[in-house]
């Protein structure tokens, strides 16, 4: 069976719907995956081509579950191979890293400029009132009124602690 295809068929099998073909080009390419909103892509892979053998790295970025496969088993692999096949799963961790660091800088800058056009949760909000709680912190959107409740996340070298991401809450 044709190295391209067992891939497919390894990603399908683990709930990745591919709507294009593979690309083979040590970059991180965007699947749907099982539990995905119409728009989400929260899959991923990469795949590798060293000669005859292809490597290929996937995973879900919800889940933060990730998974390696390689075109040949790994019990018959040549030293070379062997190198390659270390070497691909390196690169792919670290590309996998990096996107994810990339994608928290985007929630973070998000959060932050939509906290910033937001107003103080008045005390009328219908989640709020049915609560009884007092919005400490917490903002609105005033024609939804949608709550937005900021996530925090402490930094390590001090007490500080910076916006991350956000949570909204619909009346």
């Amino acid at each position: 069976m044709n190295a391209i295809l067992e891939f497919t068929k390894h990603l399908e099998a683990n709930q990745h719907a591919l709507k294009a073909p593979l690309v083979i080009d040590s970059q991180i390419h965007r699947t749907q995956v099982a539990g995905d909103k119409r728009h989400q892509t929260s899959g991923w892979y990469v795949l590798y081509q060293h000669g005859d053998l292809l490597v290929g790295v996937f995973g879900n970025w919800r889940t933060r579950q990730s998974e390696t496969w390689c075109s040949k088993n790994l019990n018959t692999l040549t030293d070379q191979e062997r190198k390659n096949y270390a070497d691909s799963v390196a690169k792919a961790k670290e590309l996998r890293l990096t996107e994810e660091a990339k994608l928290h800088a985007q929630a973070k800058a998000k959060a932050q400029k939509l906290l910033a056009i937001a107003t103080p949760a008045a005390m009328q909000n219908k989640y709020v009132a049915q609560k009884g709680i007092r919005p400490h912190g917490i903002k609105q959107f005033s024609k939804t009124m949608t709550l937005l409740v900021p996530l925090f996340e402490a930094q390590s070298d001090s007490t500080d602690f910076e916006i991350v991401n956000l949570q909204f809450i619909s009346p």
